[in-house]
């Protein structure tokens, strides 16, 4: 006969599941109550450095986004510079140049067909001709390529007038570079060619 059949074998059987319940019971309530604080703890680590890293993703997207801005913001103040209409910053200044040398007629084309740089010849024309300058402005004028810049011209670059280099230094004192040369089938001994913005 097997112990499952003897009652007192049985009864001591369980006794000792009862005494095991009471005491493993509570040890692997323990141990399961451990692990899952563990787990807790766990998933609180990860989700912090889950949180911090995408903080620090934000942190470098928001420098690449910053970064991206001031080169943009850069590249269009300097579009800006390029394509704004040309000025005389100091048109007082280049009468006061002009009227302490000998002066000389002056004519100054800029085409027709450029707004920009008809404007700027006016500007150029008024504050030569405050100095006493004689100044002709043809108004339509059709210039074919013309250079890009300003251009000062004389009809004969053996025997120019002396107010020509005047004139051209006085320009670059006030922030206008004119290159210089020679063009024989010009109608006036000195002219100003106002071309398109470099």
């Amino acid at each position: 006969m097997g112990w499952w059949d003897d009652i007192e074998a049985l009864r001591k059987a369980n006794t000792a599941v009862n005494v095991a319940a009471v005491v493993i019971i509570p040890l692997i309530l323990v141990g399961f109550n451990t692990l899952k604080q563990r787990i807790s703890e766990r998933i609180a680590v990860l989700n912090s450095q889950a949180q911090l890293a995408r903080e620090s993703a934000l942190r470098a997207d928001l420098e690449v986004a910053r970064q991206r801005q001031a080169k943009a913001e850069s590249s269009l103040a300097q579009l800006q510079l390029r394509t704004a209409p040309r000025h005389l910053q100091q048109p007082e200044k280049l009468t006061s140049l002009l009227r302490t040398v000998l002066r000389h007629p002056v004519r100054i084309l800029a085409s027709s067909l450029d707004p920009e740089a008809s404007a700027f010849a006016a500007e150029l024309g008024s504050a030569i001709q405050r100095a006493g300058w004689e100044v002709d402005r043809p108004t339509n004028v059709m210039l074919t390529n013309p250079p890009s810049g300003v251009a000062l011209l004389v009809r004969d670059g053996e025997r120019h007038p002396e107010a020509a280099a005047h004139l051209q230094d006085a320009l670059r004192q006030c922030g206008v570079e004119a290159k210089g040369g020679v063009d024989p089938k010009a109608e006036n001994d000195i002219t100003l060619m106002v071309g398109p913005r470099p």
